[in-house]
């Protein structure tokens, strides 16, 4: 009986070594983002890359190697230091006033104000990954 105990955990331990083994050649070549961090592991011959979001192209800062890119799509290796900011945004509240051409009365137009926050999308994990947020609007 002591000899199946031990024989099952080895087992167990090869099994757990294939998979260690299969995620490894599962992550080769392939880019995801998870927790507004960018992770790649390279492949030979393939360049993972990372395309921003033509919708938030002003709202994404991406930085590679410490030189801020302007292009929307990156390839990405590991040895790359890859930093991104988001922009949040403000809108201030307005008030029009407007009168009548008798200016007897008054007419009061108010556009509150509010805040845009933006956080990165998490991204499974491909070749070929979008770089996007999420916004929320919240009013004040």
């Amino acid at each position: 009986m002591e000899g199946e105990i031990v024989k099952g955990k080895v087992e167990k331990l090869i099994d757990y070594q294939g998979f260690a083994s299969y995620k490894k050649q599962l992550l080769k070549g392939k880019i995801w983002i998870t927790n507004g961090v960018v992770y790649v592991k390279d492949d030979p011959g393939v360049f993972p890359t990372l395309q921003i979001d033509s919708a938030f192209l002003n709202e994404i800062i991406v930085t590679k190697n410490g030189k801020i890119m302007t292009e929307d799509m990156l390839a990405i290796s590991e040895k790359d230091d890859i930093s991104i900011e988001v922009i949040n945004g403000k809108v201030l509240p307005r008030c029009i006033v407007t009168t009548n051409e008798q200016q007897l009365k008054a007419y009061i137009e108010v556009e509150p104000g509010y805040e845009i926050t933006r956080k990165i999308k998490n991204a499974l994990l491909a070749r070929k990954v979008t770089l996007t947020v999420e916004e929320k609007k919240n009013n004040y």
